[in-house]
């Protein structure tokens, strides 16, 4: 079990992620997960800490990588969950650590996130793998699972300022996949798609830097802020992997410096986010301006990604 790329990315790529390199431990799953880049379009409103930044990235995932994430609502009794369990399947599950007994959180904080259940030969028990650090392998009481799952996740913002708020209202993933060959052809498509994404669906670049400016409005905005950053920084963190993985397989240096680059970017725009954090409990002028200065230096270079792939861009639409 891996917790070192954790911070990083969301609980829902992050098992994501984990589920995928199971079933598939020969194929490259990080380049795989790297074809949707960003999103750019958010509505004021409560987010939660596994939000995807887009539904257009369950879309993209299925088309361009044949991996098939889909969401669910489940009832009080799990039934649902329950019957994929009987099939045999793996689930991601949102959950409230307040109502886990291995957590550090328990029966102190209430924080949502998700991890990975699937059945036992008890059928009142669940094996659970939960990658959120300390990570934890073992079985749970079904029961246990299902009051984690039902949990409202009310918000105390001083034990936990920003994974609290939203309720999971039973939410759980299934994933299926058939992983493509990523050969020279789906390697070159892989970077036209980006390039069309950042063109056509969002200025998304764009719209992380004028994140910048509203976290200046006060602890909730803050909040907020650091959640939608949260969500639009995963899926770019395996788009960085993706970049470098094809200017190697490419050999293009010009791809392969921009990718250093991006990857920095992400990390900066990462770092600001935790001081967002920060600020929803002890805000700091300074701080603040640091952060915001961070995450306009990093967006500045997510806005290159479109001039970098425009010729794999063009080669895809004359082929």
């Amino acid at each position: 079990m891996r917790d070192d790329t954790m911070p990083g990315v969301n609980s829902l790529w992050f098992n994501i992620e984990m589920l995928l390199r199971r079933q598939f431990p020969a194929a490259p799953i990080a380049v795989l997960l790297g074809v949707c880049g960003g999103a750019g379009r958010y509505y004021p409103g409560p987010i939660a800490e596994f939000a995807l930044p887009s539904p257009h990235v369950a879309r993209r995932l299925f088309e361009r990588s044949a991996i098939d994430l889909v969401e669910h609502d489940d009832e009080p009794a799990q039934l649902g969950l329950r019957a994929a369990f009987h099939r045999g399947g793996s689930a991601i599950v949102a959950v409230d650590s307040f109502y886990l007994p291995y957590r550090p959180a328990y029966n102190r904080v209430h924080s949502g996130r998700t991890l990975i259940a699937r059945a036992t030969d008890d059928p009142c028990k669940v094996a659970v793998t939960d990658c959120w650090p300390p990570a934890w392998e073992g079985s749970l009481d079904i029961e246990q699972l299902g009051q984690a799952r039902r949990s409202t996740v009310p918000l105390v913002p001083r034990l936990e300022p920003v994974f609290a708020g939203v309720p999971l209202d039973m939410r759980w993933w299934s994933l299926s996949a058939a992983p493509p060959a990523t050969d020279r052809a789906w390697v070159r498509a892989a970077l036209a798609w980006l390039h069309r994404d950042e063109r056509t669906e969002g200025g998304s670049a764009a719209a992380i830097a004028a994140l910048a400016d509203s976290a200046a409005a006060g602890p909730d905005a803050c909040r907020w802020a650091s959640l939608v950053l949260r969500a639009e920084l995963s899926p770019r963190v395996y788009t960085s992997i993706l970049l470098r993985s094809a200017a190697r397989f490419l050999a293009d240096p010009l791809l392969a410096d921009y990718a250093a680059r991006y990857t920095i970017a992400i990390d900066r725009i990462g770092h600001a986010r935790d001081l967002l954090v920060k600020q929803c409990v002890r805000p700091s002028p300074y701080i603040e301006r640091y952060a915001r200065d961070e995450i306009r230096a990093g967006a500045a270079v997510l806005d290159e990604l479109p001039a970098l792939t425009a010729a794999y861009a063009a080669e895809a639409c004359h082929a």
